[in-house]
């Protein structure tokens, strides 16, 4: 199975302000369904999670930790925030590579999460997957109407509040 990489960039107010986290996903057209669901998707986090009960389950994998309560995020944690959200299976790396992202002490997380002002990360995403899942990228993609431009930023919201406490 092939992989495609995808970046999610991430820019914040203050210096040093820009974090970038990568993600290899399996590339759509090179992979068979059965390959495809055995990398980084909500469905197999759940699957390999139901399976094995031991901390050796990708789903234990610790992702970040997110301030300012500096919450564990877990493969699990983030695929549970991302079915709330109303993510596709294949959104979930998007959600990943965002969450490592903002992570990074460059972004300052913190201080979007404990500023008294309303603030919320802007995620770019560039690469191939921005077409394979449809993520809007042209006019109107701050509005209503894409399921992927939605999802994904709320998945990313709801994981902040949950596990970070922000």
């Amino acid at each position: 199975c092939d992989f495609q990489r995808t970046y999610v960039h991430l820019w914040h107010p203050t210096p040093p302000g820009h974090a970038v986290a990568e993600v290899r996903t399996p590339a759509p057209a090179h992979c068979n369904a059965a390959e495809a669901a055995g990398h980084s998707t909500v469905h197999q986090s759940r699957k390999g999670l139901s399976q094995s009960g031991g901390n050796e389950t990708p789903g234990f994998s610790r992702i970040a930790l997110l301030p300012p309560r500096n919450g564990e995020a877990t493969v699990e944690k983030l695929a549970i925030n991302a079915v709330m959200a109303g993510c596709l299976p294949e959104y979930f790396p998007v959600v990943l590579a965002a969450v490592k992202a903002l992570a990074q002490p460059q972004f300052n997380l913190l201080a979007v999460q404990a500023t008294t002002a309303a603030a919320t990360p802007v995620i770019i995403v560039n690469g191939p997957v921005r077409n394979a899942i449809g993520i809007n990228c042209g006019r109107g993609c701050m509005g209503p109407g894409f399921r992927a431009n939605a999802t994904i930023g709320r998945a990313i919201r709801l994981a902040l509040l949950n596990i970070g406490g922000g």
